[in-house]
């Protein structure tokens, strides 16, 4: 009863904004995600996602159904505490830079179907009159954030996605601007794919999560030739802490100092190390 009560109220918004008519814009804008991440490179890791609008004259309101893996995915919120809760069916995403002046009445829902990946979700002014009779005008920004907790390191997409509730979107996406008609002449673009990609933790070529005194007498065993790779996935590449490519006695020297406390970190710099 509750999730029909939710899609009552987010169909009767949409309707209402749509009545008047459809319009293109005198530009043609834009709907993108971006993410704070190239890559999936942990189970727990928070990827963010914002939904950006470009170039969208008098932007006034949205309705977007995305799909994600949720096995590989969870989407949740993050307090200032850094305390991590999940979505619910009606859970809203977090506010971006548009949409968010009271004066206007900004108003958002959502019906989720969290066990089939799914998040519809939409947010519009309200006091439309008042929003047009200022001339504040929006145009681009972000409109929606959302977080995902990495539950798979496996690659993966976020997706706009068409559904039925939504016949007359655009990939999944409706906009509409502050005279309530719905704007055709903007470009949905899909996000890029999720990587993924185990992260290295330089020095532990053993794949132990510790370095310790395996890790230098493997390090000694490979320059000495008695073998000729390491037992981590990324061996090699973990066993290179001078960032020059090879692995030789300087990072063999390095090692050994990590390990005696001479130093607590290795010159080799990366966005894929935990270092």
């Amino acid at each position: 009863m509750k999730k029909c009560c939710f899609i009552l109220v987010l169909s009767l918004i949409f309707t209402l904004m749509a009545s008047v008519g459809f319009v293109s814009a005198a530009d043609t804008g834009a709907v993108t995600v971006d993410f704070d991440t190239a890559g999936i490179t942990s189970v727990g890791q928070i990827i963010t996602a914002t939904v950006k609008v470009s170039e969208i004259t008098n932007f006034a309101g949205y309705q977007i159904n995305m799909t994600y893996n949720p096995a590989i995915l969870q989407p949740v919120k993050v307090s200032a505490e850094g305390t991590v809760s999940a979505y619910g069916t009606s859970t809203v995403p977090d506010n971006g830079t548009l949409l968010k002046n009271d004066n206007f009445i900004p108003f958002g829902v959502a019906t989720n179907d969290l066990n089939k990946g799914i998040l519809n979700f939409g947010k519009a002014y309200l006091g439309l009159d008042t929003y047009r009779k200022s001339g504040m005008t929006e145009r681009t920004g972000s409109a929606a954030v959302i977080k995902f907790k990495v539950l798979q390191v496996n690659s993966t997409s976020i997706a706009f996605d068409q559904t039925p509730t939504m016949p007359g979107a655009d990939k999944g996406v409706s906009i509409y601007d502050w005279d309530n008609k719905e704007v055709r002449e903007c470009t949905i673009i899909q996000p890029e794919q999720l990587s993924a990609s185990e992260a290295i933790m330089y020095g532990d070529v053993d794949g132990s999560n510790i370095i310790d005194a395996i890790d230098y007498s493997l390090m000694k065993q490979y320059l000495l030739g008695k073998i000729s790779d390491f037992p981590a996935t990324n061996g090699r590449l973990a066993a290179d802490v001078d960032g020059d490519g090879q692995i030789t006695a300087l990072d063999f020297s390095l090692i050994k100092k990590y390990l005696l406390g001479i130093i607590n970190s290795f010159p080799v710099m990366g966005s894929n190390s935990r270092y």
